[in-house]
């Protein structure tokens, strides 16, 4: 993966303004990614952030575990369990800073 230069910080700066990026990436719903040595190695994401992520890797999880369990083949519809994981799936990612359960 590929990621702009605008959202890579090298760490020794941002350690400076750790504070500021904080407020940044809560404020915004946005990611910092931290390089060290000119290669990217960590990020700074909101908590609601985190929890999308979380939510939408649990989600895909289920869906993989329905799909190789499944005997669905081309032709054959997708079954009601398939159609609510991707709808929650897309709940989950519409989401920008919602409410933690």
């Amino acid at each position: 993966m590929r990621f702009s230069t605008d959202e890579i910080k090298p760490f020794y700066e941002l350690r400076q303004s750790l504070s500021k990026a904080i407020d940044e990436v809560e404020r915004d719903s946005g990611e910092i990614v931290i390089a060290k040595h000119g290669k990217p190695v960590a990020a700074l994401l909101s908590a609601a952030g985190l929890y999308r992520y979380r939510e939408v890797d649990r989600l895909m999880a289920q869906l993989l575990a329905v799909f190789s369990s499944s005997k669905m083949s081309v032709g054959i519809s997708t079954p009601a369990e398939v159609v609510a994981l991707l709808d929650e799936a897309k709940s989950a990612l519409a989401k920008k800073g919602g409410a933690h359960e």
